[in-house]
């Protein structure tokens, strides 16, 4: 079965909202959550089909969250906050198959809500950009290095 994008929400964590997090104002994409193995050559002298590798540990991905400008959104401050502090917090990508929101639990952690698909990352946002351009809307975009996903 197929699940359409209208309709995901990305939510983050924050000290600057009494419930703990926010939901982002507006994303019009996420792309590049993941990242490759590195490699360890194990090839011996006698290997003569292929070469033989170990696994390595994981590069973090670049998450890139482009967004729509809304100029009072909290949510797009925080953005500029969470850059300057490099904090690691959690994010968590709620997918169109449900309605719940997140709630977090008594350790300050997202409980993925039951009836929908969801995504979790650590995450520190490394970049925000913002991008004007003629004849188009005000757009920004930030990016996070994603530490761990589950």
């Amino acid at each position: 079965m197929s699940i359409k994008t209208q309709g995901t929400h990305l939510f983050f964590q924050t000290d600057a909202v009494s419930d703990g997090f926010m939901k982002v104002t507006c994303p019009t994409g996420v792309s590049g959550l993941g990242g490759p193995r590195d490699q360890i050559d194990s090839t011996c002298l006698d290997d003569t089909d292929e070469r033989q590798y170990l696994a390595r540990l994981a590069s973090p991905g670049i998450v890139s969250i482009p967004f729509n400008l809304e100029p009072k959104a909290a949510d797009h401050h925080e953005f500029f906050y969470l850059k300057e502090t490099g904090e690691k917090i959690q994010w968590l990508i709620c997918l169109s198959d449900g309605i719940e929101i997140p709630e977090l639990d008594s350790n300050g952690d997202f409980e993925h809500p039951a009836d929908r698909t969801s995504i979790e990352f650590t995450a520190y946002v490394a970049d925000v950009e913002i991008d004007i351009a003629t004849a188009d809307k005000v757009g920004r975009h930030f990016d996070s290095t994603a530490l761990r996903a589950r």
